[in-house]
Formats: C-alpha cells, sequence, structure tokens
C-alpha cells in the first residue's frame, strides 16, 4: 500500500494490529500483482480448504471497491480510524452471528477464538495447537503427548489428562468443546453459546 506507509505510534497502525488480533484479515485491494495493475473482479467466496475468516478491503483511492461477499467489508484510503474499527467490529459480530468464528493461538501463546482471548502456559499452547489444527476431527493420544512434549513423555501417567483439565477450565465460557473418546484421543468442536 503506497500511500499507507504506517509507523508503530500511528492510531492506524494501532487499529490495523488490533483488528488482526481479533481475527479480521486485512488487505489492500486491488491486491497487487507482479505484472502491472491488479483487475477489478468478483472476490469471490473462500474455497472449501480455506477458513471462513472475515476480510477488511483497504481500498485505494481513487479505485473502485471490490465486490464483497458474506464477511468481507472494505473501507477507502485515506483510512478514517473510527470508520475502520466500526467496520472491523460489525464483521467480528457478523461472524460470531454465523457461528465462525475465527479459533488460533498467537506467538505469544494467547488463544484467540474471535475477538475473545485466553492465556495458555506453553504446554496447553502446544496442545491447542494440535487441536486446533485437526478441528473437528480425532486426535490421538499418542499424537497428543508427541505434540506437548516434543523430547519424551513424562513419567506421571495422567499427565495429558491434567494438561486436558487445565484447558478446559481455561475454555470454560468459550464457544470451544474439547471432547474425550475414551481410550483414544481428544476432539475440538465450536459450540454455540
Amino acid at each position: 500500500m503506497s500511500d499507507t506507509s504506517l509507523v508503530a505510534g500511528d492510531p492506524i497502525a494501532r487499529a490495523l494490529s488490533w483488528i488482526s488480533t481479533r481475527g479480521v484479515e486485512v488487505r489492500s485491494w486491488p491486491p497487487p500483482t507482479p505484472d502491472g495493475p491488479a483487475e477489478l473482479t468478483d472476490v469471490g467466496p473462500p474455497s472449501a480448504t480455506e477458513p471462513i475468516r472475515p476480510v477488511l478491503y483497504l481500498v485505494e483511492a481513487g479505485m473502485e471497491p471490490p465486490i464483497c461477499g458474506d464477511l468481507e467489508d472494505w473501507v477507502r484510503i485515506p483510512i478514517d480510524v473510527g470508520e475502520l474499527t466500526a467496520r472491523a467490529d460489525r464483521l467480528i459480530a457478523w461472524a460470531r452471528d454465523l457461528g465462525t468464528v475465527s479459533t488460533r493461538i498467537d506467538d505469544d501463546d494467547l488463544l484467540w477464538v474471535g475477538d475473545e482471548m485466553v492465556v495458555l502456559s506453553p504446554l496447553e499452547a502446544r496442545l491447542m495447537r494440535t487441536l486446533i489444527e485437526s478441528m473437528g476431527m480425532l486426535v490421538l493420544r499418542e499424537d497428543l503427548m508427541v505434540a506437548v512434549w516434543p523430547g519424551g513423555p513424562p513419567s506421571d501417567p495422567r499427565a495429558l489428562d491434567n494438561r486436558v483439565k487445565a484447558v478446559r477450565a481455561r475454555i470454560d465460557g468459550l464457544p470451544l468443546c474439547v471432547h474425550t473418546v475414551h481410550g483414544r484421543g481428544l476432539v475440538l468442536e465450536h459450540t454455540a453459546r
């Protein structure tokens, strides 16, 4: 984005950073291309393998905005911080209403479910990363043990069960549930509130 070189103390940079941590993807419009100006086209729905995530487009001055689909919106450059945050808040609320909240763990071991955040220990973060990568699918106990303790399992045979208990307590109140498949492993699912 040529017009929007941002510095750390800039209120727009802070707003964009905060919006990103809340699960909204921020993209330039038109998208940069190596061969010259981008063609203006319908953005279109995400692929079947791509997670549904709110997208906020920053539209260059004088350019036609994209034709937005579900969970997409745009704001024109120069950016008004109030409009930027209002549109991001609307996208987040819309995603929550549709039950398509973004679930991820950042580099600081913070679990983000939409715009809600929970602090995890490093062991809990490794456990949840593994479950999030296989959302809705069974993850075997053996695979979880390797993910949580890559240097080898602890001597306590209940160590994994204790970590799962701690994670369940931390995510209480979030639209997530860790199910136990007795003797086999765990399944992480989004739940309705």
